[in-house]
């Protein structure tokens, strides 16, 4: 299955980071960090077809490589490749389900 999503960046500039990332269960730097995490959590929910607990997987932003998820308790019931693109205040990101 598949799961696109966009969002912008500004919308995170107002929010309470530090707050949010503990609801994520993810570390939140920057506003911009906050749109690519929330996009790629957004995407990963429609590619799975169900919400799940943020908590239990890891997104991990290596620079200059696509996205990754780490998901040692299998929370998701499989291997999701992500990609993320923006462009000034928009992100957008895509997520597919790779062992279907």
């Amino acid at each position: 299955m598949i799961g696109i999503d966009l969002t912008t960046i500004s919308r995170f500039e107002s929010i309470d980071l530090d707050r949010l990332g503990l609801t994520l269960g993810q570390a939140l730097s920057s506003p911009r960090h906050a749109a690519k995490v929330w996009c790629c959590l957004e995407a990963l929910i429609k590619a799975k077809g169900s919400r799940f607990d943020f908590k239990k997987i890891k997104l991990i932003f290596d620079v200059g490589q696509p996205p990754r998820v780490e998901d040692v308790d299998n929370i998701l019931g499989g291997q999701y490749v992500l990609s993320l693109s923006h462009e000034g205040d928009l992100v957008t990101a895509v997520a597919l389900r790779k062992d279907i």
